[in-house]
């Protein structure tokens, strides 16, 4: 009030002075940049405010489909996402004990190891607002001394008895052939042809998994070619089962759609 003077030189008429202060003057336009920020602001805080949400889930192997997974990601699991994928498009590599689930997107890839990791992942993809990811089914190689009997008849569907007995092994019935029969003459003389000729020139004294891959499809090409278009050979034939993906080294395919090994 001392410094009044200094900006009313005059004496003031009454006794009591009013002063009115109003802030300067602000832009009601905002730019168009400022106005986008703004709504993906608006955007980002709708979406953490949020817990339940809806991934495009793509499953490998050998799917490109996407799937809709809704989720709490407060409260996701794990197992919550193998159900998810059993119901979905069952895998069989699921039901192998050591199955994992590792995650894919355009920013790398993840392994979670547990809910929590996999709770912190999915809120990383939320506040990026990235809600589509691949998860690919692996299955870690077991050693052979960690088979069981039980676990072996799980895995080939013999039974599902925590304790079982040779008994459940299938009956196998074989017979035989009169290897008189000339088409049975001509294979066993290409048989016979064809070991002259790999022994004389692929000692397998020195043999490594190659050279006794070449024996055997030996053996398998002379037992096959009997029987014409019946019986197809198919080297490194891939399969999928509950172990996972792999490459079986020889296959015999019979039509119609039925395979041995």
């Amino acid at each position: 009030m001392r410094k009044i003077p200094k900006y009313f030189p005059d004496p003031p008429v009454e006794e009591h002075i009013h002063v009115l202060v109003e802030p300067p003057p602000v832009s009601t336009s905002a730019s168009g940049e400022v106005l986008e920020l703004r709504k993906q602001l608006a955007l980002m805080q709708e979406l953490l405010n949020k817990s339940v949400y809806v991934f495009d889930v793509v499953v490998k192997p050998k799917r490109v489909k996407t799937f809709k997974w809704t989720v709490n990601i407060e409260h996701a699991t794990l197992e919550g996402l193998k159900n998810f994928i059993r119901g979905a498009c069952p895998t069989p590599a699921l039901e192998n004990d050591g199955a994992v689930l590792n995650i894919l997107n355009d920013e790398g890839k993840y392994f979670p190891v547990n809910d929590q990791d996999l709770r912190e992942l999915l809120q990383v993809f939320v506040s990026k607002n990235n809600l589509k990811f691949t998860v690919i089914v692996e299955t870690p190689s077991k050693p052979f001394n960690e088979w069981t009997f039980p676990k072996v008849c799980e895995l080939y569907g013999l039974s599902d008895d925590p304790n079982p007995s040779t008994d459940v092994y299938p009956i196998f019935h074989c017979g035989c052939v009169d290897t008189k029969n000339e088409k049975y003459k001509a294979a066993l003389r290409k048989l016979f042809d064809e070991l002259e000729t790999r022994v004389a020139t692929t000692p397998i004294d020195l043999s490594y998994e190659a050279t006794k891959s070449i024996y055997s499809y030996t053996y398998l090409a002379s037992a096959t070619y009997p029987f014409k278009d019946q019986v197809k050979i198919v080297p490194e034939s891939l399969i999928e089962g509950k172990n996972g993906v792999g490459i079986l080294t020889m296959v015999n395919h019979v039509q119609p759609g039925e395979s041995w090994v």
